[in-house]
């Protein structure tokens, strides 16, 4: 009976068992399937990717771009012709009819030549743009064009400009305003296609001399430094730290009555230019052995310690019009052979990580470089950031002797009065144009390799009334240069005196170098200090120092001698 019992319990339960089984099946089997979609979906994805890098949108409409070819399993010559055809497809898709016809539009209704800036990140060419920079700082390939170098402190943006589509040249007293008007035009004339919106990206470069043409005596390094120059780059490549690639710039002038076959034949031949110069399998740098300077031509001790003296006696009058003066000198030598530029800015990039580099050629002149620890004005819309840097001593030996110097610098009367006039020169020329002005109660110690500078750093807010006059960065450069950092106190006063006593031309030296963007509510200038001209064999380099009434003639001399290492030292390191 109760193996009845089990069996007929048995029969009853077999169909609950087969239901639990075909539900545990179709679980089992619906959870196979989704993980198999997931996957082929994933697959998918990363096709697509890799055969398309992203599209591209501007008002013109969105256009695909192509993501470049991997160089690294082809030859050179043949990888890099295939990759130039592939950089210029890339453009050229971004290059909608409608777009091109629009800028011939513009140019000719306004019988002026329009510009179309066409730029694309390059996805696998170079993570470092100092590389392209390193290519072709020779003396050779700098000559007969523009060419504008730049990194920010500690790499947070680098760029290489190179070419001029359009440039200006500026040689009167209100140059900072002709710059402003000739951008207010060149803006409305530039089109702008590519993948990505930039606020912040270089439209142009800009660099004016300490003085004008008034005040100036050319001669020297400077032939062929105008009062002031502003310019449209053919070509750029720039990079943010922000940002895994840097990104192309390639602006093709458009003329009246120009065809759209022209304009698409003047994009690939500045691609093809670009791609030259672009470095596409990271070559390392040649290292270059120590250089031999055969001669050397300075301002001699008694000179410089004659000028201190007289400028500190004319300070400690009782009714004296200076409060302080900025004498400079420069240091010519000459080499057994061409420097290497490309070598001696890299030597400027390790020993002076947080100072901007930069360099500025002209065509048929020689090369203006340098490592400036000053920024005179950053402009990010309505945001205003410059720095007070004056009062300097040199480093130590030793750990604890740095330390005591640096001890010493907060507390020197005579550094920190020098410090206190630009301070509050900077902060009067900027209560003008800003409704808030934020800075710290007392200078921080600035730690270069060489030296250690009083530095106070100052944010301003452009009020609203200044924005609806249409301020903008030249106006700001206007006001602020030169600063009593680079020229003196009262401004008149002490620039006249230093005109009439240096007995030398600055050229470039301490003046404002920088780049705008087309609105000009962002760009960045800096003071062009510790700085030097090279020419072939032969460089001069500048250093200069701030001249109070407790100035003495052997510590200023020793502040100049200890300021010219950053490019001596530089120099020294590197041949062609």
């Amino acid at each position: 009976q109760m193996a009845a019992r089990a069996g007929t319990l048995e029969s009853s339960q077999r169909p609950h068992r087969r239901g639990r089984k075909i539900i545990s099946s179709f679980f089992a089997f619906f959870a196979v399937t989704v993980i198999g979609v997931q996957c082929f979906i994933r697959s998918s994805s990363s096709v697509v990717r890799s055969s398309t890098s992203y599209v591209a949108r501007s008002k013109f409409g969105p256009f695909k771009s192509l993501k470049m070819p991997s160089l690294r399993s082809q030859k050179r010559f043949t990888s890099l012709r295939r990759h130039s055809m592939s950089v210029f497809t890339s453009f050229e898709n971004l290059l909608d009819p409608s777009v091109v016809n629009h800028a011939i539009s513009i140019a000719n209704r306004g019988n002026k030549t329009s510009f179309l800036r066409v730029h694309k990140k390059l996805s696998v060419v170079t993570n470092d743009v100092w590389s392209s920079v390193r290519r072709i700082a020779s003396s050779e390939s700098l000559e007969n064009q523009h060419v504008c170098a730049w990194q920010a402190p500690n790499s947070s943006y680098q760029f290489l400009a190179e070419g001029s589509t359009w440039d200006a040249t500026l040689s009167t007293e209100n140059r900072f305003e002709q710059a402003k008007t000739m951008l207010r035009d060149l803006k409305d004339r530039v089109i702008d296609v590519g993948s990505e919106k930039f606020q912040d990206i270089p439209l142009v470069c800009a660099g004016f001399s300490f003085s004008s043409s008034n005040a100036r005596r050319v001669s020297g390094p400077w032939r062929g430094y105008p009062d002031g120059k502003i310019w449209l780059p053919s070509t750029m490549i720039y990079r943010s730290i922000t940002t895994d690639v840097p990104t192309a710039f390639v602006t093709v002038p458009i003329h009246p009555g120009d065809s759209p076959a022209s304009v698409r034949m003047n994009l690939k031949t500045l691609i093809e230019e670009l791609m030259k110069r672009i470095d596409l399998e990271s070559e390392q740098v040649q290292d270059h052995s120590k250089i031999d300077f055969l001669s050397s031509e300075t301002v001699s001790k008694f000179v410089w310690e004659d000028m201190i003296n007289k400028t500190v006696t004319e300070m400690r009058k009782n009714n004296s019009d200076l409060s302080k003066v900025v004498l400079a000198r420069c240091h010519e030598e000459k080499a057994d052979t061409d420097i290497h530029i490309g070598a001696t800015l890299e030597n400027l990039r390790k020993a002076y990580p947080d100072c901007h580099i930069f360099m500025l050629t002209h065509p048929n002149s020689s090369t203006f470089l340098g490592a400036s620890p000053e920024s005179l004005v950053r402009l990010e819309g309505s945001h205003i950031y410059t720095t007070a840097l004056a009062g300097t001593m040199g480093r130590g030996l030793t750990a604890s002797e740095d330390e005591g110097i640096k001890r010493k610098l907060r507390s020197s009367q005579k550094n920190l009065h020098e410090h206190a006039l630009v301070v509050s020169a900077i902060r009067s020329q900027l209560e003008n144009v800003s409704s808030s002005i934020r800075m710290p109660a007392s200078p921080i110690v600035r730690t270069l390799r060489n030296v250690h500078h009083l530095e106070t750093p100052i944010f301003a807010k452009i009020s609203n009334e200044y924005l609806h006059d249409e301020g903008d960065i030249f106006d700001i450069i206007s006001r602020l240069h030169p600063t009593p950092a680079m020229g003196g106190w009262p401004r008149s006063n002490a620039l006249k005196w230093m005109q009439d006593i240096e007995g030398m031309d600055r050229g470039w030296y301490a003046s404002p170098i920088g780049w705008i963007n087309r609105d000009g509510d962002c760009g960045e200038f800096i003071v062009a200090i510790r700085s030097a001209v090279v020419e072939r064999e032969t460089v001069w380099i500048y250093a200069g120092c701030g001249i109070v009434a407790a100035s003495t003639p052997e510590s200023e001399w020793q502040e100049t001698l200890v300021k010219l290492q950053a490019i001596g030292r530089a120099l020294r390191l590197c041949t062609k």
